[in-house]
């Protein structure tokens, strides 16, 4: 798997950019699948990120990686439909409460500009953090 981007935002943050270029059978002889997950390329982009959280985080807790019970990648509107609107509306709000500003939407994308600073990047990221780990208890 070829890392080609790490950055270590502080000492709880880091961002990595990989390429997945193995096959599936790679990642299954080194990590387990936590769950069945159906559909090729997320099977492989769950095996692919289970392998590589270790290598950014040495003790990441693996076991909590959730799956989506979509059993099938989100490509247009109506496979975004499917998604949890409830839970999302409750993080959306989340995030406000914490001054970060998303888009209103699940369906509308987040778009990452170069003049984000890293001090806003940390920003943005606490307060994610803080609003997944609170949303855990709807899950």
């Amino acid at each position: 798997m070829a890392l080609f981007y790490q950055h270590n935002i502080n000492e709880h943050t880091k961002l990595g950019i990989w390429r997945i270029e193995e096959p599936e059978a790679f990642y299954l002889e080194r990590v387990p699948l936590k769950k069945g997950v159906s559909h090729p390329y997320k099977r492989l982009q769950h095996l692919a990120g289970r392998f590589l959280l270790p290598t950014l985080y040495a003790d990441f807790p693996l076991e909590e990686i959730l799956v989506a019970d979509t059993r099938k990648p989100v490509t247009d509107f109506e496979s975004a439909k499917t998604s949890n609107l409830e839970l999302f509306g409750r993080y959306f709000n989340h995030m406000l409460q914490k001054g970060i500003y998303l888009a209103p939407s699940q369906f509308e994308t987040l778009f990452v500009s170069t003049a984000i600073t890293e001090e806003l990047a940390e920003e943005y990221l606490a307060a994610n953090l803080a609003s997944l780990k609170e949303l855990k208890a709807y899950l």
